[in-house]
């Protein structure tokens, strides 16, 4: 991904209550609401604007460790979600064959990540040598156990622009303006459906089409 590591080489109107509304006890009658079906105007989508480099250095300064750096890389060249990365195992991962699946999707295994995920299995061997925990991630609660790390395990980074969310949103964007909005791209490389496809698609052709800002 872009400038981010650069430093370490691097997200119901209208239903008006119950379906049902009933009225005084003493009549036993059962009315229909009329507001019931009534949908409101669907939201628009937000339209995302990419992370500033400033934003970017300040998540990379906040990963310290091997493990919340293997997060950070996961979420932002990967654009893997939290709750998938807990859930990832050490099967998922091809050092040899330089493959990792994320979520069920098979997908090339650059250097940065490869890099990251040697940091952090040798790590994760010295500190725990004799393990039988199947997931990729492990923390002293779950080393004992076969269950994933809890979702509190995960690198806190409140306050910062770049979450671990926001990191992931970015990295799906900036392949959306790689390739000038084509959803069938983005479908192909993240594994996302197709409406997940279209809505970052149709947030890059706005901003590409969106004259650039005059510098101050």
């Amino acid at each position: 991904m872009r400038s981010l590591l650069g430093k370490r080489d691097l997200g119901d109107f209208g239903r008006g209550g119950c379906d049902d509304v009933t009225g005084p006890k003493h009549s036993n009658l059962i009315f229909r609401n009329p507001t019931a079906r009534v949908r409101g105007p669907r939201a628009e989508d937000a339209i995302w604007q990419p992370l500033r480099p400033d934003e970017l250095n300040q998540a990379v300064t906040a990963a310290t460790t091997p493990q919340p750096w293997l997060f950070l890389v996961l979420a932002a060249v990967h654009a893997a979600r939290p709750g998938q990365i807990r859930a990832m195992h050490l099967d998922d991962v091809d050092l040899p064959g330089r493959r990792i699946t994320i979520a069920g999707h098979d997908r090339p295994l650059d250097e940065l990540t490869h890099r990251a995920l040697l940091d952090w299995l040798d790590y994760r061997h010295r500190r725990w040598p004799n393990i039988a925990n199947p997931h990729l991630l492990v923390s002293t609660e779950s080393a004992l156990r076969h269950a994933p790390v809890s979702h509190t395990w995960i690198l806190n980074m409140r306050g910062l622009a770049a979450t671990i969310e926001r990191l992931r949103i970015d990295r799906q964007l900036e392949e959306a303006l790689a390739a000038g909005g084509d959803p069938l791209h983005l479908a192909a490389v993240f594994g996302v459906s197709e409406d997940t496809a279209i809505r970052y698609a149709t947030n890059a052709r706005i901003l590409l089409q969106t004259p650039p800002r005059p510098p101050h």
